[in-house]
């Protein structure tokens, strides 16, 4: 897990946004499903969604923490217009909390 205080420095947030995208994208792909291509791109950005969720839910089991307005509003926009760029914006939260494992 990649932690705010392991990140290396000079990392540009412009750069870390393009590996959180690329990251998004690969494991999307792994967990890419059969059917046509809208079909399996739909159903595998909503299976990465739904694993976002577990991950951040157990997290705040642990740490008895609330979610965020942010990722709240984040998790909205995914619900109604679900791509890989609504996808990163919820990833981003649990990035910065150290919470992906890929």
């Amino acid at each position: 897990m990649t932690t705010k205080a392991n990140r290396q420095l000079g990392d540009e947030p412009g750069d870390r946004n393009a590996s959180l995208t690329k990251r998004v994208e690969a494991r999307v792909a792994a967990l890419r499903v059969a059917g046509n291509k809208n079909e399996r791109e739909r159903r595998s950005l909503g299976r990465v969604f739904h694993e976002l969720g577990d991950t951040h839910r157990q997290y705040r089991q642990q740490t008895g923490q609330r979610v965020s307005p942010g990722l709240k509003q984040a998790a909205g926009e995914f619900k109604k217009e679900q791509s890989i760029a609504t996808l990163v914006a919820v990833a981003a939260f649990l990035d910065a909390d150290g919470l992906l494992a890929w």
